[in-house]
């Protein structure tokens, strides 16, 4: 894989996550990525695009999250940047509900299962800065 980029500047509106995960999904597919890998990353993307448009933006589509892809060799790097509030990094916990029919709170456990690693940039002033990093299988021909 060559060390190709992509860069997005979206609102924080739910029907963006279906565009981000389509644009995630053709770019994986012209770089031959297994088919179970893409549906991962596609998983992730959502959960973690929906965790900001709901918890950082309140469903706010006025706000705005900028997406960064990259490749560089087996990997891809995704960031997700907001503006919002700063997240707690401590109190994030990557449990499973207690309540085995809740809808809710299983986001950052599905994450941090698929991804390589999860961490917050706690360098950036305002908002917040997720970085997540996958090794990735090629399909087979």
């Amino acid at each position: 894989m060559t060390g190709d980029s992509l860069v997005l500047n979206i609102n924080a509106d739910v029907k963006n996550i279906r565009l981000v995960r389509r644009l995630l999904r053709t770019f994986l597919s012209f770089k031959d990525i297994d088919e179970d890998e893409i549906f991962k990353l596609e998983l992730v993307i959502n959960e973690a695009l929906a965790n900001v448009v709901e918890h950082t933006y309140k469903f706010d589509p006025s706000k705005r999250i900028i997406v960064g892809l990259s490749f560089e060799g087996d990997q891809i790097h995704i960031t997700l940047r907001d503006f919002g509030e700063k997240i707690n990094f401590s109190e994030i916990e990557a449990n499973l509900p207690s309540d085995p029919l809740s809808e809710n709170g299983r986001g950052v456990y599905i994450i941090k299962n698929i991804v390589d690693e999860f961490r917050f940039d706690d360098r950036v002033k305002e908002g917040n800065l997720l970085h997540l990093k996958k090794t990735l299988k090629k399909s087979t021909p």
